[in-house]
Formats: C-alpha cells, structure tokens, sequence
C-alpha cells in the first residue's frame, strides 16, 4: 500500500471533512442523500472524505450550498494562516 505524505495542508484536508461531516449531521443528510445530489456515486462522497484534494469546485459548491456551510468554517478550511510580522 502506498503511503501517503502529509504535506502543508494535511490538517486543512481533515477540517474541511470534519466541516462536511458536522454539517452533514446537523442537516440530518445521510451519505446517499448528498452522493445523490452531488450528482456522484456513494464511492465518489466516501473517496473524497478521505482525500478532498481530489474534489472538483463543483463538488465543494455543491456540498457548501446543500449543507448551507458558512463562509467563514469554509475559509478557515481551505486558508493556512499566516503569521503575522
């Protein structure tokens, strides 16, 4: 098995599916349901929960206005943080 590297936004990856999965619960939308309105396949939701670097703008539009994400968990996701100087 291949072994994946963790690179610099490893810990954004995982916030972005915790994001996904906590709005998932509080929206009561079940893994067929958002496959289904993604337009994908149950196996498309599941393999982008365990590597979000391969999902599409489309998919993160679609996940972000069906689960009604608000902007600022999203960016908080997708931005490292900078230091400031």
């Amino acid at each position: 098995m291949r072994k994946k590297v963790l690179g610099q936004y490893a810990e954004k990856d995982a916030r972005l599916c915790d994001v996904i999965s906590a709005y998932m619960k509080l929206n009561r939308i079940n893994y067929e349901n958002i496959a289904r309105k993604l337009g994908r396949c149950f196996n498309t939701h599941y393999n982008r929960m365990r590597d979000p670097g391969g999902m599409t703008l489309e998919e993160l539009r679609t996940y972000i206005n069906v689960l009604k994400i608000p902007e600022e968990e999203i960016l908080d996701a997708l931005y490292l943080r900078r230091e400031k100087r």
